[in-house]
């Protein structure tokens, strides 16, 4: 919602008709932009069963679950970014932890320079992305619940910088 506000104003405190029209019209164009992406996604996967694909390839990404907002999705990012970076990284960095470490100082430098990131920092961001997916295992999850949630958190809001420092599209 937030996302929502900052792009099309304010229309959660105070009611703004116009405002609240252009938030409408994000959405819809967001989920216009989602549908597509589904479509070709089923398009895919019935293509890829036909031959003899009967599962999807691992790291295929599969739109069914949304981790992303489509249509603006580096802006959504970074505004996510910021967002959790103030209400969520502070309980997710723990001393001792140097993946923890490397994602808030990719976070900061995410948020320093509107999304941009060196190669040096994406390379590092990649390394905290596979170790943290290493961590998600069955076994943390039953046997330490609160580190197997660290883990997802911080390999989220790593996804997110993921995005927001993606490329962006060049002009002609």
């Amino acid at each position: 919602m937030s996302f929502l506000e900052e792009r099309a104003g304010a229309f959660l405190v105070r009611p703004d008709e116009k405002a609240l029209v252009r938030a409408l019209e994000m959405i819809e164009a967001s989920r216009g932009a989602w549908h597509a992406e589904l479509r070709a996604y089923g398009e895919r996967r019935l293509r890829a069963k036909r031959a003899g694909r009967r599962r999807p390839a691992p790291g295929e990404e599969n739109p069914h679950y949304l981790t992303r907002w489509h249509g603006d999705e580096r802006r959504a990012a970074l505004h996510a970014v910021m967002f959790d970076s103030r209400r969520k990284l502070a309980p997710l960095v723990v001393p001792g932890d140097p993946v923890a470490g490397q994602v808030q100082s990719c976070v900061d430098a995410c948020l320093a320079s509107a999304g941009v990131l060196g190669p040096e920092q994406r390379e590092a961001l990649a390394g905290c992305i596979h170790e943290l997916e290493e961590r998600l295992t069955p076994a943390q999850w039953a046997e330490h619940r609160g580190e197997y949630f660290r883990a997802s958190g911080l390999l989220r809001l790593a996804r997110q910088v993921e995005v927001a420092s993606a490329a962006l599209p060049r002009r002609c």
